[in-house]
């Protein structure tokens, strides 16, 4: 499934990045009230599951948007999930990886998914317009999948290792990085 929207927001560009991790929060709310549990979220815009010894992507988030620096500003919002992996295209994949067919024993009706997915968007994206990230941040620590890891960052100058913390109250994830806790705004995690 690839589900996208476009909405106009209040309080200019610098709201933007906790957009996603909104879009994550409300997406992995509609899955589990779908009756899919295990959904993670990991900073700071991928939807995974916990199996075996490692996190599995089930999808991502993405957020595109443009606008006044201290105006409106419109984002388009995408999320796409793995429904149901072809045969034969897991050798195309080069990270762990796991579907809902695969979590929920067979394949799940697209249009049940996409009607709770906005179910949950259109209420979190006023709520954000109206209040921004902070009454977020508990939902979000309910689902994070990085929170207490060990994980290596990734950067323009490498690799670093890292232990993460959690969110800090503007989006960025906390992490305790050369005996000293730093906040990431943006890199990929691994773990």
């Amino acid at each position: 499934i690839y589900l996208s929207v476009s909405r106009m927001f209040s309080g200019g560009l610098a709201r933007l990045p906790g957009l996603s991790l909104v879009a994550g929060v409300a997406t992995a709310e509609a899955l589990q009230a779908s009756g899919f549990d295990g959904i993670r979220l990991k900073w700071p815009n991928d939807l995974v599951v916990e199996q075996g010894i490692g996190l599995r992507k089930l999808g991502g988030l993405l957020v595109e948007g443009g606008g006044e620096n201290a105006g409106p500003v419109r984002a388009v919002l995408g999320v796409g999930l793995n429904v149901r992996m072809p045969k034969g295209q897991s050798g195309h994949i080069d990270q762990p990886y796991i579907d809902m067919a695969m979590l929920a024993g067979a394949t799940p009706s697209r249009n049940a998914l996409v009607a709770s997915i906005l179910a949950h968007w259109l209420p979190a994206l006023a709520q954000f317009d109206a209040e921004g990230l902070p009454p977020f941040l508990a939902r979000y620590a309910a689902f994070d999948a990085l929170a207490g890891r060990d994980i290596a960052l990734h950067t323009d100058t490498g690799v670093q290792p890292a232990r993460a913390l959690g969110l800090a109250p503007d989006g960025a994830l906390r992490v305790r990085m050369d005996g000293r806790e730093q906040r990431v705004h943006s890199g990929e995690i691994s773990v």
